[in-house]
């Protein structure tokens, strides 16, 4: 399936990158396609995606992005992201990828979701930011902050104590 849709992502109309978005995001999200394969051909593929002359096609890419990467997702479609129902992390989310995202696929993926924190168009740099945000809610939800990659033990750590000019 990846060999027929990834070609069509560098298509001349918006429109049918979109589809294609949409149709690796369905493939995905349903386990049709392995982890190893999203890190090795699909987010290479995705690269210039992530810069596309339509905001649609940014937009539609961020959230795919984002649920790949484990944000919970209300319904079946669109950019949708809502609260997590259940232990889960949500309707619809297969525990293919998106559930359980490894670090090193996660490393591969957030870059991409990254650049669209930087977009021309403001509605598209809020829409990622969003959705940037309820994938590290998810991360810490599922305990991705774990003290042993001095994530949360650096943030609590400065969280209780003051800063060091305000101890004199």
């Amino acid at each position: 399936m990846l060999a027929a849709l990834l070609p069509n992502l560098s298509h001349q109309h918006s429109r049918v990158r979109l589809c294609v978005i949409e149709a690796l995001e369905a493939l995905v999200l349903c386990g049709g396609v392995p982890a190893g394969l999203v890190e090795s051909t699909a987010a290479p593929a995705l690269r210039p995606v992530a810069y596309d002359r339509a905001p649609a096609v940014r937009t539609a890419l961020s959230a795919a992005l984002a649920k790949w990467l484990g944000a919970p997702v209300c319904g079946t479609g669109g950019s949708s992201l809502g609260p997590a129902s259940g232990e889960d992390g949500g309707a619809g989310v297969s525990k293919h990828v998106a559930a359980q995202p490894s670090r090193e696929l996660a490393a591969v993926l957030l870059p991409l979701l990254l650049v669209g924190l930087s977009d021309p168009v403001p509605e598209v740099s809020s829409e990622t930011l969003v959705l940037v945000e309820a994938v590290g809610d998810a991360w810490l939800a599922r305990g991705g902050g774990r003290s042993d990659d001095g994530l949360q033990a650096s943030s609590s750590a400065s969280a209780a104590s003051p800063p060091p000019a305000a101890t004199s």
